[in-house]
């Protein structure tokens, strides 16, 4: 009888700490929303991020974001992605990562002009106000400092992302009212400037504030 409760009371004993050591397993939060100001989408962003890969040092994640500034005369979207390496532990990580980034610009009520020669040699200049839609493709290296923690809860990370320009399409100005007006074509530029930027590679930075969970 002794003996009998005894090994009910082991067997109860060690159910009790399997529970107890179930209670403090905790899942790790993998998905994160946050918003980006600056950074890859250059001017802001809404993005969500994934941990793909963890082990006890290090993670793997990938972000996609989009960006949407409905300003008349600076009409922008753009959509951008990168797949990012973390070092660190705990809350704490060192953010490496590469992604491309593309974008669409329309600018509106712009002065275009031109100049032709008559029959009498006379030359005649021609002006009219329109718009241009323009296309760009750029690189985004990322170095930066990441704060996530592994239960979820508060994101926010600043990173240094400097575009290097790859395709930079400008397209025909189109005049308002005058179907007619003719200032030139459109044009392609290869790795000579990062978007609308003066430089193929130009200094930028991001910071973000978000929620993982």
């Amino acid at each position: 009888m002794c003996k009998h409760f005894l090994i009910i009371c082991f067997l109860g004993l060690s159910s009790y700490c399997v529970t107890q050591d179930t209670l403090y397993v905790v899942s790790p939060a993998r998905n994160t929303i946050y918003a980006e100001l600056f950074g890859q989408s250059l001017y802001y962003s809404i993005n969500y991020d994934r941990i793909h890969l963890e082990s006890s040092r290090s993670k793997t994640s990938f972000t996609l974001g989009a960006c949407f500034l409905p300003v008349t005369d600076f009409y922008t979207t753009a959509g951008s992605g990168s797949y990012n390496y973390l070092l660190g532990r705990r809350n704490h990580y060192l953010e490496l990562g590469i992604g491309l980034t593309g974008m669409q610009l329309v600018s509106g009520n712009v002065t275009s002009s031109y100049t032709t020669t008559n029959a009498q040699g006379e030359e005649i200049t021609q002006s009219a106000l329109g718009s241009s839609t323009n296309y760009f493709l750029f690189l985004t290296p990322k170095i930066g400092y990441r704060f996530q923690q592994l239960d979820g809860g508060f994101f926010g990370r600043f990173t240094l992302t400097p575009p290097v320009g790859l395709i930079s399409y400008y397209g025909p100005f189109q005049a308002y009212n005058n179907p007619n007006f003719n200032s030139g074509g459109e044009y392609i530029l290869l790795f000579q400037e990062a978007a609308f930027f003066p430089t193929i590679i130009f200094p930028w930075a991001g910071i973000s504030f978000g929620y993982t969970f």
